[in-house]
């Protein structure tokens, strides 16, 4: 267990050993006492460090401890809202929904955010040195494309494009599980969080002080097809194309993950449209 107090709620079920630790934020397999149904419970740390809190003092940004710990407290809530972004598109088959988010006081200063959801096989855990055969990458892509497409329509981007948040459901539909939604309308002046910088995201948004590319989500699909179809190695570069007999989807795959935004696919809308035209 980390240093950070439990959720309540977490009282009816037994956690494990974490398996996954970065950045502030750590992932235990919970299993519910009662009636043995498998849980992720994912707890977020803010802020990540101390030090941040005396950066932000030092620094003049906030005037007092109780400031820094209003600004945290936003934070958090914000977690949670993103919570139930995720959950109102969870009526759509390409998202999955989250069980409960829970906020707790850290003993200083600070809180915990507790994110609760239903155990599923993730895209990651799938990803082999086997690479995916082409229909089901294309499946994959257009699926993706799909989420991405109800994303913006509600007026989100979805900026958490990544295997670990790509889920399969029982009938072997993908589906978006994870947070990572940012209103379309403050893409100009809003920087990625850096809890989001990943292979998975384009490198000119890797800057504090950068805003968010339009084409993170597009992008984001292209990574991930390229993921999936170089059997499980990851696009942690993209100078050349994916080893593949189809020369016109791995045409596709490059033209989404493009160092220059401008030659990337606008939207997922193109996106998909070019990954139906071969079908």
């Amino acid at each position: 267990m980390s240093n950070c107090s439990t959720a309540n709620f977490l009282s009816q079920f037994k956690l494990g050993e974490p398996f996954s630790v970065r950045r502030g934020i750590i992932c235990y397999p919970a299993t519910d006492k009662e009636n043995g149904n498998r849980y992720i419970a994912k707890v977020i740390s803010i802020p990540e460090k101390p030090s941040i809190t005396d950066a932000f003092l030092l620094s003049g940004t906030f005037p007092s401890i109780e400031k820094v710990n209003s600004y945290y407290k936003d934070q958090a809530r914000e977690l949670c809202k993103q919570g139930a972004i995720l959950n109102a598109l969870s009526h759509s088959k390409y998202f999955t929904h989250m069980t409960s988010c829970q906020i707790t006081d850290r003993n200083e200063i600070g809180y915990d955010v507790w994110l609760l959801s239903p155990y599923r096989s993730s895209l990651a855990q799938i990803l082999t040195k086997t690479a995916f055969p082409r229909e089901l990458v294309i499946k994959l892509g257009l699926q993706l494309c799909s989420a991405a497409i109800q994303c913006r329509e509600a007026g989100f981007l979805y900026v958490g494009m990544k295997p670990e948040n790509i889920f399969i459901s029982a009938d072997g539909q993908f589906q978006l599980g994870d947070i990572g939604f940012v209103p379309l309308s403050s893409l100009p002046y809003l920087a990625l969080p850096v809890q989001y910088y990943t292979v998975y995201t384009p490198k000119e948004c890797h800057d504090c002080f950068t805003s968010i590319s339009n084409t993170t989500d597009t992008f984001g699909i292209g990574a991930v097809l390229y993921h999936a179809l170089t059997g499980g190695k990851k696009p942690d570069c993209l100078t050349f194309p994916p080893a593949t007999d189809d020369k016109k989807l791995s045409d596709i795959i490059i033209k989404a993950c493009d160092p220059e935004p401008s030659r990337r696919w606008y939207d997922p809308f193109t996106l998909a449209q070019a990954l139906e035209e071969i079908v």
